[in-house]
C-alpha cells in the first residue's frame, strides 16, 4: 500500500515486551527484509508500565533512538495493562534527553482521566451514535495532554514528536512552543483534516 501511494520509507511502531533486544530487532528486521516493498525503520512503542529506562541506551546502540508513549489508554481501553502516567512521561523524557540527535520521545496525547469521566457521562445516556465517541473526548482532552508533554519537554530538554494531532488548537500550541525554543515537531493524519463534528460525513451522522 505504501509503495502504491508513493511512500518509500515507513516508520513502524513495534510493541516491545521482554525479549532480548538484539534478537527481537533481528527477527523483525528479517520480516521487513523479506516481505516489504519499501524501506522501514523502527520506533519502540510503550503502552504499559513499568518501562525499563535502562533499555533506552540499548535501543540507541542498536539504531532505534525513538520511543512512543501511548498516554491515553486507561480503564477499559487499557485491556488490563498498567497505564502510562505523567510520571512515566517525565522519566522517559529525562532519560531520552541524554542521547544525541535524533533521539526523541513521541506521544499519543490524550488525558485518560478526563476521557474516562466523559465516557461515563455518555454511557449513562445509552447513546451509541458515532458522535458519542467525540463527546467522550472534547478537544481540551488532547490539548491538556499536549500542554503537559510540551512542558515536560521544556523542563527536560527532550526532543518531542506529537503524533496524529486531531485538534486545530494543536497547531497554535506547537507554533508557540517552537517560539519558546522547545524542540518539538508534530504531525496529523488526512482524516483529521477532512472529518469533523461540525460538518460530519454521512457515516458520522448515522
Amino acid at each position: 500500500a505504501a509503495a502504491a501511494g508513493g511512500v518509500t520509507t515507513q516508520g513502524i511502531f513495534m510493541h516491545y515486551r521482554d525479549d532480548p533486544i538484539p534478537q527481537w530487532l533481528a527477527a523483525n528486521a528479517e520480516v521487513i527484509n523479506t516481505c516489504s516493498m519499501v524501506d522501514a525503520g523502527f520506533h519502540v512503542l510503550f503502552t504499559t508500565t513499568p518501562i525499563d529506562i535502562e533499555s533506552l541506551a540499548t535501543w540507541v546502540v542498536h539504531g532505534v533512538p525513538s520511543w512512543k508513549l501511548s498516554i491515553g489508554y486507561k480503564g477499559p481501553q487499557a485491556a488490563g495493562r498498567s497505564p502510562i502516567n505523567d510520571g512515566d512521561v517525565w522519566e522517559v523524557m529525562a532519560a531520552a534527553s541524554k542521547f544525541p540527535y535524533p533521539a526523541m520521545v513521541m506521544v499519543h496525547a490524550e488525558n485518560p482521566d478526563i476521557m474516562l469521566k466523559g465516557r461515563a457521562l455518555v454511557e449513562r445516556t445509552g447513546r451509541q451514535d458515532m458522535q458519542a465517541w467525540n463527546d467522550t473526548r472534547p478537544n481540551f482532552v488532547e490539548e491538556e495532554c499536549m500542554r503537559m508533554c510540551l512542558f515536560l519537554s521544556k523542563v527536560t530538554g527532550c526532543r518531542l514528536y506529537i503524533v496524529h494531532i486531531t485538534i486545530g488548537e494543536g497547531v497554535d500550541l506547537i507554533a508557540d512552543a517552537r517560539r519558546q525554543g522547545i524542540d518539538v515537531v508534530a504531525a496529523t493524519c488526512p482524516q483529521y483534516l477532512t472529518h469533523n463534528s461540525e460538518e460530519p460525513v454521512t457515516l458520522l451522522r448515522e
